[in-house]
């Protein structure tokens, strides 16, 4: 259970991110594609790491790969 109410809470992360960082962004002297590449990053690297991780979940294991997705997502915001 605590696997999953950490994953709403980071996806939950991102869903609240997206209406005030870019204004604040813009602020701060970042330009659109700027800020258009900061939302990008994290879908990207999911899309490029999910079939290795995908292929290798048996060895890994479930619990670990997610643990470790889930620090990963955090070190980066």
């Amino acid at each position: 259970m605590a696997l999953y109410v950490s994953d709403f809470l980071m996806n939950l992360l991102f869903a609240v991110m997206s209406p005030f960082y870019p204004p604040e962004a813009l602020a701060r002297g970042l330009t659109q594609w700027q800020v258009g590449l900061i939302f990008c990053i994290m879908p990207l690297t999911t899309f490029l790491v999910s079939p290795f991780l995908g292929s290798n979940l048996r060895t890994l294991g479930r619990r670990s790969t997610f643990t470790a997705a889930n620090f990963f997502s955090v070190r980066l915001t």
